[in-house]
């Protein structure tokens, strides 16, 4: 038997069947009320048509059966019609003649709160709040709509489809139907899904008021920068060039993509020649203008004297007193600007500060930013605990926002690295940088991140694979600062390249690339970098050989300045403490020696700071054995320390004698070297480095054959002169 189906006829298309024209079935969807409803109830029919409701003329998936691809539902959502096209192979005609289908046939017979919730669900599903306000405690039965957990979304892809591109063009669908979608949107929608409907529907000053609910210049710091982009292109530079929150949120949304430059522009085109520097300057009151400009300077221009950094907080007079977010945002930029000068204790307080206000301002977004700031704060300060907890709250405020970006988890995975780091993981340190570089150059970054990639990551990279690798990522990291900030070459990362050649023990290089900065025009460092920079020329003087003229006085110089230094953290403190320790020991001075190098030990064991350790391994294998071997009255526990130290400096590659002045001496030959050169007797150096005195002896004879020397003495000044030993 053939088969025919009408949706709802008309009664002149009935009256063309006639009884008995061969064996056919005809399947009416109508109404009782419909036009046909005369006609079907005729007895001439009986036999002939079946009369059924909408809602039994759309099948499920029991009525298809096992073996029917089940793509048709999710295409179809169950609709006769259409199963018939996509099982006829019919799909590219139907989709293209649904639009006009549903405008015309469908749309004018379904009630309005039905439609209108058609449309709604097509930016998200439809929530209790919406539901109740269309149709009350009675769930709607429209076939094309089904209550799923997330609330009532349409069945139908084919059908979702159909009605965006009606939706396109809005004079079809009437000022009252727009109104009424545009209204549930604003009142019940998510400002993210909800916005790109109402601009697709041509209801732009409709999105203009939602957007400046749901956030305003800081929509993307709240709902996220991925949707932000969307909507913003959505509205146009027309409704961009005249709507302050427009321009400023897509100034923010720029510098969020690494165009802090183009982010300027923005800017200059509308407020040209705003200062950085706000301490005579009568403020206007567009603050978030102000407020972007200090955003962007972090980005391109060299951190402000502290004093015009203090300045900023004048904008926060101006702005609204619940505005939660753009005061958060004057005391982040504040603690950025100190946190680049070094000035810690400054940058920590704003930080808590500048979280404080984001928290108020209900952005789990921006405060797991100020968490990884503080983390940055605490680890330059040695505090590793505190580091880990605060990188860890950041990371669950940043699921929580789910509002990832770009380079927020990379950003989080770099500092968790950094704790490696110091706790002398280096296996959990990256192998490879440059995807992380390449991200900043196109997200999130500020110049002090790359700073400290480089310290960190750098050295990481000279204890796994040597120096030329340490080098390459030193260069690296000068590249993306370049690229992503501007900046002009940065002397902390010349500073990084000379400890990486103190580290490997090649000292007269490290010497004369210092020597060779010396020369360059003065560049203003951090008070962190400064403390590093004085640490590194007390290295150099220590390497110099022993009858240079004024090394006495230069090193009591530099100790003298250290010792005055306001910025000197706990990492600084154990590096000048061995540092102190080996110019006691030289000098016969054991017992002072002694006492700075356990003060050192100390202070790193209660902190868990390895890495600062193993960097000052050249002096640590001189002195950690006379510690374990008489660590005195109390000291049992920090000679076990030392042990565990003097493991790990032996357990590293022998990265630190890639260097031509060292070719061919393997690293226990060095060790050897070095000893010998302190002026041990051979029982001594077997005792220090726990072998018998036959080995020492076996080394001795292969250091004589390759420096080609006959005498310890004349070893002793080979190794000196080729810069082998300090």
């Amino acid at each position: 038997m053939r088969a025919a189906l009408l949706d709802d006829p008309d009664s002149h298309s009935l009256e063309s069947i006639e009884p008995g024209a061969g064996p056919r079935k005809v399947v009416v969807a109508s109404r009782s009320t419909g036009a046909a409803a005369a006609v079907l109830h005729k007895p001439r029919m009986y036999g002939l048509v079946e009369l059924i409701g909408d809602d039994e003329l759309f099948v499920s998936a029991q009525d298809l059966g096992a073996k029917v691809d089940p793509q048709i539902l999710a295409a179809t959502g169950g609709w006769p019609v259409l199963i018939d096209a996509f099982i006829s192979d019919r799909v590219d005609e139907t989709i293209q003649e649904l639009p006009a289908f549903l405008h015309r046939e469908v749309l004018p017979t379904l009630p309005s709160n039905v439609v209108a919730a058609l449309f709604v669900s097509l930016a998200e599903p439809l929530g209790a709040g919406a539901v109740r306000e269309l149709f009350g405690a009675k769930t709607p039965s429209c076939p094309l709509l089904r209550q799923t957990g997330a609330g009532l979304v349409l069945t139908s892809a084919w059908v979702a489809a159909a009605l965006q591109e009606l939706q396109k063009t809005p004079a079809l669908l009437g000022r009252p139907l727009l109104d009424r979608v545009a209204d549930i949107h604003a009142r019940h929608g998510r400002p993210a899904r909800t916005l790109p409907a109402l601009l697709a529907m041509g209801q732009a000053a409709q999105a203009l008021a939602v957007f400046e609910r749901a956030g305003g210049a800081f929509f993307g710091y709240l709902h996220g920068f991925q949707p932000l982009q969307a909507i913003l292109d959505g509205f146009g530079r027309e409704w961009e060039d005249r709507t302050e929150s427009l321009l400023f949120a897509r100034i923010w949304c720029l510098i969020k993509q690494g165009r802090p430059r183009d982010a300027l522009l923005r800017l200059e085109a509308r407020y040209p020649g705003l200062p950085v520097d706000l301490r005579r300057v009568r403020l206007s009151h567009r603050p978030y203008a102000h407020l972007a400009r200090l955003d962007i300077s972090e980005d391109i221009e060299e951190p402000p004297a502290a004093q015009i950094v203090m300045s900023w907080s004048r904008v926060e007079a101006l702005l609204p007193a619940d505005d939660f977010l753009a005061r958060g945002l004057v005391y982040n930029t504040m603690a950025i600007a100190f946190l680049r000068s070094g000035q810690l204790l400054q940058a920590r307080r704003l930080a808590h500060e500048a979280l404080d206000a984001y928290e108020r301002g209900h952005s789990p977004y921006l405060a797991h930013f100020m968490l990884v700031h503080l983390a940055d704060i605490a680890l330059r300060q040695s505090r590793l605990r505190d580091a880990t907890e605060h990188l860890r709250r950041a990371g669950e405020l940043l699921t929580a926002s789910g509002l990832t970006y770009n380079t927020e988890p990379l950003i989080i995975g770099f500092f968790m690295a950094r704790l490696a780091y110091e706790a002398g993981r280096f296996e959990d340190c990256p192998a490879e940088i440059e995807p992380t570089l390449q991200a900043l150059l196109q997200g999130d970054s500020w110049p002090g991140l790359i700073l400290t990639i480089a310290a960190h990551i750098a050295f990481a990279a000279f204890w796994r694979e040597g120096l030329r690798s340490a080098l390459e990522a030193v260069e690296q990291c000068v590249l993306t600062l370049g690229r992503r900030h501007g900046a002009t070459p940065d002397r902390g990362l010349a500073i990084v390249r000379v400890r990486l050649y103190q580290i490997a023990r090649r000292h007269a290089e490290a010497a004369a690339r210092l020597d060779e900065l010396d020369l360059e025009p003065h560049q203003q460092l951090s008070a962190q970098g400064e403390v590093d920079e004085q640490l590194v020329r007390l290295r150099c003087e220590i390497a110099r050989p022993h009858t240079a003229a004024n090394t006495g006085i230069v090193i009591a110089r530099l100790l003298k300045s250290l010792a005055q230094q306001p910025a000197l953290e706990t990492r600084h403190r154990i590096s000048l403490g061995i540092l102190q320790a080996t110019l006691h020991h030289r000098a016969g001075e054991h017992a002072l020696a002694g006492r700075q190098l356990r003060r050192a030990l100390r202070a790193a064991e209660s902190e868990g700071l390895l890495g600062v350790l193993v960097e000052e391994g050249e002096f640590l294998e001189r002195l950690l054995p006379l510690l374990i071997a008489d660590p005195g009255p109390g000291n049992d526990g920090l000679a076990i320390f030392a042990k565990r130290v003097i493991q790990l400096l032996r357990n590293l590659p022998a990265t630190s004698l890639h260097s031509k002045h060292t070719a061919g001496v393997s690293r226990q030959e060095h060790r050897v070297l070095t000893y010998l050169t302190d002026g041990y007797t051979n029982k001594e150096i077997a005792r220090a480095l726990v072998l018998s005195e036959s080995a020492v002896k076996f080394h001795l004879r292969n250091l004589f054959r390759k420096l080609q020397v006959s005498s310890r003495g004349a070893l002793a000044e080979a190794a000196r002169r080729r810069g082998m030993t300090t």
